[in-house]
């Protein structure tokens, strides 16, 4: 799939993930997507990425998650910064992450 990947590790005390995970789901899966979904809504995600990021096969799968997180589907808007050419494999995404340092 992709030549680069990152790993991410989400502290979070039990009763508070118990409140945004259902017991049925899997919590890596579901913030993957919560990640994906708000990348794509503040346009720093194109569908193709999304698809790509969550392993989907068909757009139709991204349209009926993003539907599932009242998401609507956008056009690209002209922007200051390039774009990422739409890929035609997932082995040219890339993701920026920002580390955030919280007080002990």
């Amino acid at each position: 799939m992709y030549s680069f990947r990152i790993q991410i590790t989400l502290d979070i005390p039990e009763a508070f993930a118990a409140q945004i995970v259902a017991a049925d789901k899997d919590p890596v899966r579901e913030a993957l997507e919560v990640l994906a979904v708000e990348g794509y809504r503040t346009r720093q995600l194109t569908e193709s990425q999304v698809r790509c990021m969550l392993g989907f096969i068909m757009c139709m799968q991204v349209h009926e998650l993003l539907a599932a997180h009242d998401v609507c589907l956008t056009t690209p808007l002209p922007t200051s910064r390039p774009m990422p050419k739409p890929p035609g494999t997932c082995e040219r995404f890339a993701l920026s992450v920002a580390t955030v340092e919280t007080p002990p």
